[in-house]
């Protein structure tokens, strides 16, 4: 994608990249994300939910 000449991570790649960094920062064990999209919120990044955190 180019906006203004300038080029930047789809809005999905940029959830997870996000999420990755804060899985390695905090002590959240589950963490998910997403992109709103003319109004509607769409969980599409998730990270520690294949573990044995959840039951």
């Amino acid at each position: 994608m180019v906006a203004n000449g300038v080029l930047r991570p789809s809005d999905q790649d940029a959830v997870r990249g996000e999420l990755r960094r804060l899985r390695g920062r905090t002590a959240f064990p589950v963490l998910f994300g997403g992109v709103v999209e003319e109004g509607q919120l769409t969980l599409s990044g998730f990270v520690g939910t294949r573990s044995t955190v959840l039951p």
